[in-house]
């Protein structure tokens, strides 16, 4: 009998990783993966069609209406800013309460041999209720991130900003463990009512600023990431190294990359004796400081730059995050734009470009030359010891680099042999990440019997 191993998604580019985990799971012969969508998300729809096409079990929550969005807009905005904390307090109150019981009854009914999460950030309450249940959860990480991460994303945000009010201090003070220095600045890791909230019900993480501090072990990917992880302060003892799934599928690409790369250049009616610059589009994380005003004004720069290179065949992989009608706008610059998954992408391709994306790491273990452009300025520092990854963070700098690597033949096989030498820290492609993972899940069970 086929055990279950619940699968917790909370947003879209955690679905497109553990997806190949539930298609590894189904495939064997000896477990059922249950989706579980644990929020709402622009792609839902799509990935619940996945879903069914591919036969799986899911549970996705209702959609919520444009008139009770906008009546908590309203709410929101005409509330005096005394009664506004114990409001959104209230709110979150409820929310947590109302997340416990549906992983109560999540558990009840599908009774997991096991359950699998990309991270533990969205899926503290779902992650401590199965461990209170004896249930062991495996963290299969879906991108490298430490504290600078959130720190960026939210240096601006006043309910972010220790210092911006009178109950941020206080929540401050009386959770330490919450607050992180970034730049000078005191950071809240949650806003002080979601803090409040989750601390009172007692679903806190151990180490708020911490990725995937909670549950069982963490499948390490690569010899990189174990160190990565070690040096955010995880213990070894959750850490085994597995390789990635997505490592699987790079090394069928690689395998057939000519007959691939071809049909592809068919499939967008691109010339066939062109190399590929494959462009993974940033998604929008504006309001924040850098060179442009809106999404729309670095889009339109980002697209012409690329346009504007000559001898290549250039395809945008837009952010799994945009939909359909976000990405529509795209092709008045003319370029060619795919949907495939960027796993699938990436060994065909002779030059990679993004922005700081966790996805660069599929390049470097392929030895494919990649521009980075920190177009909003994160300053990450995942890929500074990597010679074949060029990073960039302003206009000039990205054109300069792009024509550079285009056109100067040399300098292109100086950086591509860079990157070579970094290939194994990066990767495990030895095709059988998937039968590693499946041991591990094996063992965690036995164990957990």
């Amino acid at each position: 009998m086929r055990k279950n191993v619940l699968i917790a998604v909370s947003i879209g580019t955690h679905f497109i990783e553990l997806s190949r985990v539930a298609r590894l799971l189904k495939e064997s012969d000896r477990y059922n993966p249950v989706i579980f969508f644990q929020y709402g998300y622009n792609s839902l729809d799509r990935d619940v069609r996945v879903c069914s096409e591919e036969g799986w079990q899911y549970l996705a929550p209702p959609k919520k209406g444009k008139s009770q969005k906008r009546f908590r807009r309203i709410l929101l905005r005409f509330t005096p800013p005394t009664l506004l904390f114990p409001l959104l307090l209230s709110w979150k109150l409820v929310e947590y309460r109302y997340q416990s019981y549906q992983a109560d009854l999540l558990l009840d009914e599908y009774k997991p041999a096991l359950m699998v999460s990309s991270e533990d950030v969205y899926l503290y309450i779902l992650i401590k209720t199965a461990s209170a249940r004896m249930i062991p959860s495996v963290i299969i990480p879906f991108t490298i991130a430490n504290a600078r991460e959130p720190a960026e994303a939210y240096f601006d945000r006043q309910d972010h900003i220790v210092s911006a009010s009178v109950i941020n201090k206080l929540v401050a003070w009386k959770y330490p463990q919450w607050v992180y220095n970034h730049r000078g600045r005191k950071l809240l890791r949650n806003p002080a009512y979601d803090i409040v909230a989750i601390e009172y019900l007692g679903f806190a993480p151990n180490s708020p600023w911490t990725y995937n501090s909670e549950g069982t072990v963490i499948a390490a990917e690569n010899d990189f990431m174990l160190q990565y992880y070690r040096k955010e302060g995880l213990a070894p003892e959750r850490m085994v190294m597995t390789g990635a799934l997505y490592d699987d599928l790079l090394v069928k690409v690689c395998k057939d990359a000519d007959r691939r790369r071809k049909v592809l250049y068919r499939e967008l009616e691109l010339p066939s004796d062109r190399p590929l610059l494959l462009c993974a589009l940033p998604p929008s994380q504006f309001p924040r400081k850098c060179e442009f005003r809106d999404y729309e004004q670095l889009v339109g720069f980002w697209m012409q730059a690329l346009a504007s290179l000559s001898g290549w065949n250039i395809v945008v992989r837009p952010h799994p995050r945009m939909t359909d009608e976000e990405i529509e706008p795209l092709r008045k610059f003319g370029l060619a734009i795919t949907k495939r998954d960027t796993a699938s992408l990436v060994p065909l391709c002779s030059i990679y470009v993004a922005s700081v994306s966790a996805t660069i790491r599929w390049a470097i273990a392929c030895g494919i030359p990649v521009v980075n452009y920190d177009v909003y300025r994160m300053n990450y520092e995942d890929y500074n010891e990597v010679g074949g990854v060029v990073t960039v963070d302003d206009r000039m700098s990205f054109l300069s680099a792009m024509r550079r690597l285009t056109t100067d033949t040399d300098y292109y096989e100086t950086v591509a042999d860079l990157q070579r030498r970094s290939m194994d820290q990066w990767g495990k492609l030895d095709g059988r990440s998937g039968e590693r993972m499946l041991k591990l899940f094996d063992s965690i069970i036995q164990e957990n019997r």
